[in-house]
């Protein structure tokens, strides 16, 4: 839920479950329910450029509770609608963007709170992730998302650094206003 300026404090705005959450929720309603994450990852809420205009983007993972990272378009929170879903990325759309094997994804559970940044290459904004932890591959990877498409721009690997990354931090050593 988000409250964006609403004059009433605590007023929920708009709601969002993302697709990978939808076929464990029946469990929320079972009178054996065992506590079970869901959507419990960190979140980032920056305007960024997104095509020729600017919006205000909701960046958030699954955390502990699914291998999945979503996009929001929450410019207009009050009118929120199913066509704010920018997108969510998923270890399936890894291996499709990379033309590999399921069991080759970097995306895990992640933990570390997802970034939007600006880019040179395509003066455009991306979406930076760290693999987090429990991926198919059991590597350490980033992976740079085209926040407009969601689709992988990049992965990169880090040799010697374990199997996963926690959070990103990044850096404009030049002060031109694009991540280095």
């Amino acid at each position: 839920a988000l409250n964006c300026g609403s004059s009433s404090p605590g007023t929920e705005l708009l709601a969002y479950v993302p697709s990978s959450v939808i076929p464990n929720l029946y469990e929320l309603s079972s009178p054996e329910y065992k506590h079970r994450y869901y959507v419990d990852g960190p979140s980032t809420v920056v305007d960024a450029r997104i095509g020729a205009s600017w919006k205000t983007v909701l960046l958030g993972s699954l955390g502990a509770g699914g291998q999945s990272v979503y996009a929001l378009d929450v410019t207009n929170p009050a009118s929120f609608s199913s066509s704010n879903v920018m997108w969510e990325f998923t270890p399936d759309n890894e291996a499709a963007d990379l033309g590999i094997d399921l069991s080759d994804t970097d995306l895990g559970l992640t933990i570390g709170k997802p970034l939007i940044a600006r880019v040179k290459a395509g003066n455009k904004s991306v979406a930076i992730i760290s693999n987090g932890f429990n991926s198919k591959s059991s590597r350490a990877s980033l992976l740079i998302v085209d926040l407009q498409t969601g689709k992988l721009i990049k992965r990169i690997r880090v040799s010697g650094s374990g199997s996963a990354l926690s959070a990103p931090a990044l850096l404009d050593r030049d002060t031109d206003g694009y991540v280095d």
